[in-house]
């Protein structure tokens, strides 16, 4: 038995086997890598990061009551409104049941790969009630929330701008 986890240990190259945690590489269409580094952030930070990796956010989808199947209704939606027809791991609403609006959907993808495949076609959406977005953290969402300001402040003084791989772009 020992020798048998000693082979498969030689198996992996060794520079993946030193890599652990501190960076975790996600192959997409076998030539793009989206590097996320965690060694730079606090162990929370990046396990939480890295658990939010694979999600993606709905919002806009109407809710039909405690008897609605959110799995069934995600993977609809994907089919209908962006011709996407592949596996979801999971799917629920996430937040406060409010009369007045629909919760927002969070599903659970099965690789990066789908992840990117789907926000890659949210420009569908565009001009419909419906919205997708990453599933972020909290800091990275006061982190986007200071780079929206600095686009609305470069837009009122008439320049062009907008973000572009989580950095802010002015033209």
């Amino acid at each position: 038995m020992k020798r048998t986890q000693e082979k498969k240990r030689k198996e992996i190259p060794p520079k993946f086997q030193r890599l652990g945690l501190k960076l975790l590489t996600i192959f997409i269409n076998k030539e793009k890598a989206t590097n996320i580094k965690v060694d730079d952030m606090p162990d929370s930070e990046g396990k939480e990061r890295q658990n939010r990796a694979a999600n993606i956010i709905i919002k806009g989808v109407k809710e039909y009551g405690k008897n609605e199947s959110t799995l069934d209704l995600a993977r609809d939606f994907l089919k209908d409104k962006l011709l996407w027809q592949g596996q979801i791991c999971q799917a629920w609403r996430v937040g406060k049941l409010n009369g007045e609006r629909a919760r927002s959907i969070k599903v659970i993808m099965p690789s990066l790969g789908d992840k990117y495949t789907i926000l890659s076609k949210k420009h569908i959406l565009r001009g419909s009630r419906f919205f997708l977005e990453e599933d972020l953290t909290i800091k990275q969402h006061e982190e986007r929330r200071k780079e929206i300001l600095k686009v609305r402040e470069a837009r009122d003084e008439g320049k062009r701008a907008w973000i572009y791989k989580g950095k802010v772009v002015i033209a």
